[in-house]
């Protein structure tokens, strides 16, 4: 655990010595008389007004949670990684969903094309068609 999350654990467990400490990245901590505790969520913006506003701010970009996931997906998406498995990451029940949420635009399509084209060329060579 890093040290700030060791004294989150510290602080809540003074109070609440059985307290469960979250499976998450990111913890917090309210309250001195009686310290209670968590993970941060993406439910009532919890995580963006600890950590996205402030980075969001220092940096003097416009941003949000949801940009963050989408350029996830979009990065994996680009890096070759199948749709169906971005969707599971994202809890998709669908790829519909997923195509949508990362935003497969024209760029995309015309590169799939692209792609396409120099399969088949590369295969009419072997077959001895050429150009």
């Amino acid at each position: 655990m890093a040290g700030g999350t060791c004294q989150v654990v510290s602080r809540i467990r003074s109070y609440k010595p059985a307290w469960p400490v979250p499976d998450n990245l990111l913890i917090w901590c309210h309250y001195v008389d009686k310290p209670a505790g968590g993970a941060y969520t993406e439910r009532g913006h919890s995580l963006d007004r600890a950590v996205i506003h402030k980075v969001r701010d220092r940096l003097g970009m416009d941003f949000s949670n949801h940009t963050l996931r989408r350029t996830f997906g979009r990065n994996l998406y680009h890096a070759g990684t199948p749709i169906e498995t971005i969707s599971k990451l994202y809890g998709h029940e669908d790829i519909q969903t997923t195509l949508r949420y990362i935003g497969v635009n024209l760029d995309d399509m015309s590169d799939a094309l692209g792609k396409l084209y120099a399969h088949q060329l590369a295969m009419s060579r072997r077959v001895g068609l050429g150009d």
